[in-house]
């Protein structure tokens, strides 16, 4: 079985410009930075990488989760990169260095999805333990790689909160989520 690999092709000839290489494990993830310069992947084998789409370099290695990395997400200004991993936790990056910024945990099962809003300032969450988790950065706190501790439900507050959802009341508990969260606006497209 050949190695997990990445290829980008050029839509307008279709032909394959890079074949990126690296991970150790099936690609759960990809996404671009809104520029299209850069992209980032998320494996299986714990890692993200950080790609420069003009010459197919890997730029930097994300490594410290504990699980899989199910998800990756750029921010808007293309400098920080979140993942969403397994281990319960999510993790901000700085995308030139491959430095962790911040340990986001307070999960109890997987996480399986996460978000910037478009200004950058705020991230959300969501896990298998049925809630989505929404926090505004601070970027003081930023340069400081200590974990940052989810509140336990119910508490709620304009910086950071939690709301359950599970079943059937899972629309009108993101009804509650969107009217609580001022800052978000990530989740509501």
């Amino acid at each position: 079985m050949l190695p997990p690999s990445l290829q980008v092709w050029d839509v307008q000839s279709g032909t394959c410009v890079h074949t990126l290489r690296g991970h150790n494990d099936e690609i759960l993830d990809v996404t671009f930075n809104t520029t299209g310069s850069k992209l980032v992947t998320a494996s299986a084998d714990g890692n993200a990488r950080v790609y420069n789409t003009m010459t197919g370099a890997c730029q930097a290695i994300l490594s410290g989760h504990e699980g899989e990395i199910s998800k990756v997400a750029f921010s808007p200004q293309g400098s920080r990169v979140l993942t969403a991993s397994s281990d319960k936790s999510a993790r901000i990056w700085e995308t030139e260095t491959g430095d962790c910024l911040q340990v986001l945990e307070g999960h109890t099962d997987e996480i399986f999805s996460c978000a910037f809003n478009y200004e950058g300032d705020t991230i959300i969450t969501g896990s298998k333990d049925n809630t989505c988790r929404c926090v505004l950065l601070s970027l003081s706190r930023l340069s400081f790689a200590s974990p940052l501790t989810f509140p336990p439900p119910p508490l709620f507050s304009p910086l950071l909160f939690d709301a359950a959802v599970s079943g059937s009341a899972s629309s009108k508990a993101l009804t509650i989520l969107l009217s609580l969260c001022e800052f978000c606006t990530s989740c509501r497209d």
